[in-house]
């Protein structure tokens, strides 16, 4: 009787033990799950730039030698329909992995490669947050990365996220050597990117002056 007794509060203590590796476990791997769930298509839905410095000076003629570089028409020009948060783990130019493979969803292919990765991203903040920059700056020519990623809320189960942070983009008038960081607010759902994102500036709709 004594053996069984044993046993059995043997039995116990191990199976107490599993159930707390267990749960250590699952939430070790599910971070994201209690904070932001990224992976899959987002429909870009908004872009609104938050400093009038991006509008357009209508003294300066609206071409492709002026406009190269400036992020209201980099965006509007490609098209971008979307975001992609992939699972694929992403190289960095010296060969590290430094996360995993983001995309956007363009309306052309612009002479991208489907199987080459151009952007990463990662959960910050114990997955609150996250980052995404470009492999290299230098190609796509344009640096499409998302810097300075602040002040997200989301709604909807998660659903539908808002977030501030900064895009390079050519001083209105300048050369292409005159780039600076510009705030913006952006606005994603989750689902298949079917439209154009709406670019905005302070609110506004941004209308092409050609």
């Amino acid at each position: 009787m004594k053996t069984f007794q044993k046993i059995f509060m043997i039995s116990l203590v191990l199976i107490g033990m599993m159930t707390v590796i267990s749960c250590s476990s699952d939430d070790d791997d599910n971070i994201a799950e209690d904070g932001l769930n990224l992976e899959g298509e987002w429909q870009f839905e908004t872009m609104d730039f938050l400093d009038g410095s991006v509008e357009w000076d209508p003294e300066i003629e609206y071409n492709s030698s002026n406009t190269f570089g400036y992020a209201p028409y980099m965006f509007e020009y490609a098209g971008v329909k979307g975001f992609i948060f992939g699972t694929e783990p992403v190289e960095g130019l010296t060969g590290d992995v430094v996360g995993k493979r983001f995309d956007y969803v363009l309306t052309g292919e612009f002479g991208q490669d489907p199987d080459e990765a151009y952007w990463y991203w990662n959960y910050e903040e114990e997955g609150e947050s996250f980052s995404m920059e470009q492999v290299n700056p230098s190609f796509p020519p344009h640096d499409y990365s998302i810097n300075d990623i602040t002040e997200l809320e989301t709604s909807d189960n998660g659903n539908r996220i808002i977030f501030k942070g900064t895009l390079k983009s050519r001083e209105v008038g300048g050369t292409m050597a005159d780039m600076n960081q510009v705030p913006v607010s952006f606005t994603i759902t989750r689902g298949e990117p079917t439209e154009d994102v709406q670019i905005l500036i302070q609110g506004e709709p941004f209308v092409s002056p050609e």
